[in-house]
C-alpha cells in the first residue's frame, strides 16, 4: 500500500485516484501523525508520499511537519526501510537537498504533479 500523507483532501484524493486508475496502485490517505506511524509499524505500508507542510497534523499530541514525521519513521528500526517521497508545492531548487538531508527521505516531488508517468516510474523504482 502507498500511504499518502496530505492535509489537502482534494490533492490527496486526486493523487490516490490517479495512482489507482493509471497504475493499479492501492493507496490510502492519512493526515493523523499517530495513525501514519502505526500503519507503518504494522508493516502495511510499502511507500509513503509525505507532504512537507502539514497543517493541524499531530504526533503524540504535538504539531508536526512532514519532515518531522519522516524523521520519526527513519529513526525507528520497524519503519526505517519504508521509502518516503517528500511532496511540496513550494519547490525551491536549493531546498530540495535541504529537505532530503533533514528528513532522510529517499525522494522529492513537486505539487501539483505535472508528469504522473514519471511519478509512477519513481514509485516503482522503490517498490519491488
Amino acid at each position: 500500500m502507498i500511504l499518502i500523507v496530505e492535509d489537502s483532501v482534494e490533492n490527496a484524493e486526486l493523487l490516490r485516484l490517479y495512482l489507482d486508475r493509471k497504475a493499479g496502485m492501492f493507496c490510502a490517505i492519512c493526515v493523523n501523525g499517530d495513525e501514519v506511524i502505526r500503519l507503518c509499524r504494522e508493516g502495511k505500508v510499502d511507500l509513503v508520499i509525505m507532504d512537507i507542510q502539514l497543517n493541524a497534523t499531530f504526533f503524540e499530541g504535538k504539531p508536526v511537519s512532514g519532515v518531522d514525521l519522516t524523521k520519526c519513521l527513519k529513526a525507528d528500526s520497524r519503519t526505517s526501510r519504508i521509502p518516503v517521497l517528500l511532496a511540496t508545492a513550494h519547490a525551491m531548487r536549493d531546498e530540495r537537498e535541504q529537505f532530503l538531508q533533514a528528513s532522510g527521505a529517499e525522494g522529492y516531488m513537486t505539487k501539483p504533479v505535472e508528469d504522473y508517468d514519471a511519478l509512477i516510474t519513481e514509485i516503482r523504482r522503490w517498490i519491488k
